[in-house]
């Protein structure tokens, strides 16, 4: 009932952009902070698979290759689609800690993305932790002035229908760029890694 009168009165996210894919193909601008790994939109190959694996833990009738293939290609499409801008900060140990094939592979990925010019990576130096932020924070900028904020959690993503919460979650954004390299020190590490 509280989802329809929110519906029905304007307040919070209409029901029709709850959907994560709806809420990427509208974005002007993503906003992607992650306390542990490389956020799925900025993966490799080698790196989306080395996730998937860890967290299928063997599931069966997981076709691997497929959810590689559709976690990889998103971006390229939203490319093609809205062209979204993209802001992400992950700590470099999320590239650090994985095999050395993979983080090349990860690395070589992301230093690619930044040469678009519609990418920018902030790395939170080893050492330093992203206090306030305990999962995937996705914000999500609207062409038409709106924002929309999700949160990934170990079996899914959840869509904040109240914006009342929306300042202080934005608030972390912030807190998590002040914590990081600036965009050219993190490219430079990058580099650093290949």
């Amino acid at each position: 009932m509280k989802a329809w009168v929110g519906d029905r009165e304007g307040a919070g996210l209409p029901a029709y952009m709850r959907d994560l894919v709806r809420l990427e193909e509208l974005a002007r601008l993503i906003e992607l902070v992650s306390p542990l790994l490389i956020p799925g939109l900025l993966q490799s190959p080698s790196y989306a698979r080395l996730i998937f694996e860890e967290s299928l833990m063997g599931e069966t009738g997981a076709d691997l290759d497929e959810l590689v293939a559709l976690r990889c290609g998103r971006y390229e499409k939203l490319r093609s689609t809205n062209d979204p801008k993209v802001v992400a900060v992950f700590p470099e140990t999320a590239l650090t800690l994985v095999p050395e094939a993979v983080r090349v592979e990860q690395a070589r990925h992301l230093v690619e993305l930044t040469d678009t010019g519609r990418v920018r990576v902030h790395l939170v130096p080893s050492g330093s932790l992203l206090l306030g932020v305990t999962s995937m924070l996705l914000v999500f900028h609207m062409h038409d002035g709106g924002t929309a904020v999700s949160s990934d959690h170990v079996d899914g993503n959840v869509v904040y229908a109240d914006s009342d919460g929306y300042a202080r979650l934005q608030g972390l954004v912030k807190q998590a760029l002040g914590a990081a390299l600036p965009a050219g020190q993190s490219r430079k590490v990058l580099e650093e890694l290949l």
